[in-house]
């Protein structure tokens, strides 16, 4: 409420000041690491350029995973460290890509309906292989150790303990990394429940992404269709999933739900996201 005749009614305020003052910019803040203790480093010359070597190898072998001429440059690095867990972890993820590929093209093969010789089956062949070298690097893990050193407090200022800290660290990333490709390889048989719980002792599966194939096979097996469907709606366009175990792209979800939406009765949902699944899927557009 106003009075007619307060100055400036109808009128610019003419005659004011104003004064804006830009603030300067926070100095950011540096997180101040804890001060760690120094540890004598006790190799020699030749014990640091040899290890300095295997890592660069086993860098190198794991841009090769999935490709040909994988298994000759891992049996070449095995002769000299036949039981350095990064090396055997890396040859689980390359059993694993080629599994994956193999179920894309069909269990069965190429093999015709006229054929007399039954097609061959890469699949089976390269599950036991996989289900093998999982069983290897889980066996030099020694998991009782692990589970103490995690459930107890450590001095984070000692330099021995943070050295073993990065010990440990690898070693559970790597279990939790076979265990959960070991899940994978199960998906739909007998064991897959079995080995879901034994990883579920080391990391949670339930809202990770890096799982996320994990969690939808699992909810689908008990029939929780409507947690399937949230976990697909929170998984979005699938980036979260990119370094795990499974990656989703956008079509691969849409058709997780329509597949879903058909065991729920909602064919004609189901139809309708078949629909955007095609157009998610295109890989290329054609020209004007």
């Amino acid at each position: 409420f106003t009075e007619k005749t307060m100055e400036g009614e109808g009128k610019k305020p003419g005659g004011y000041d104003v004064c804006y003052v830009v603030p300067i910019k926070p100095a950011k803040k540096e997180e101040s690491k804890p001060f760690v203790s120094e540890v004598k480093d006790e190799r020699s010359e030749m014990e640091k350029m040899k290890e300095d070597l295997r890592d660069w190898k086993v860098a190198r072998l794991e841009k090769k995973v999935g490709e040909e001429g994988f298994e000759e440059l891992y049996e070449d690095c095995k002769e000299e460290w036949s039981e350095w867990l990064p090396l055997l972890a890396v040859r689980v993820k390359h059993l694993e890509k080629k599994l994956s590929k193999a179920g894309e093209v069909g269990e069965g093969g190429e093999g015709g309906e006229d054929a007399d010789v039954p097609p061959p089956l890469p699949s089976a062949v390269s599950k036991s292989s996989l289900l093998s070298s999982i069983t290897d690097v889980v066996a030099l893990i020694d998991q009782d150790a692990l589970a103490i050193w995690n459930g107890t407090k450590h001095d984070s200022t000692d330099g021995h303990v943070s050295k073993k800290k990065k010990e440990m660290d690898r070693q559970k990333k790597i279990l939790e990394d076979v265990l959960g490709r070991k899940c994978l390889a199960l998906m739909g048989e007998e064991g897959f429940d079995e080995a879901v719980s034994e990883l579920k002792k080391w990391v949670k599966v339930e809202g990770n992404d890096k799982f996320a194939a994990l969690e939808i096979e699992s909810l689908k097996s008990k029939g929780l269709y409507g947690s399937v469907l949230k976990v697909v709606k929170k998984l979005g366009e699938g980036e979260g999933t990119k370094g795990g175990l499974k990656e989703y792209k956008k079509a691969d979800l849409l058709k997780v739900k329509g597949e879903v939406l058909k065991e729920l009765g909602w064919e004609w949902l189901g139809e309708h996201e078949k629909k955007w699944e095609i157009i998610e899927g295109m890989k290329d557009y054609q020209a004007f």
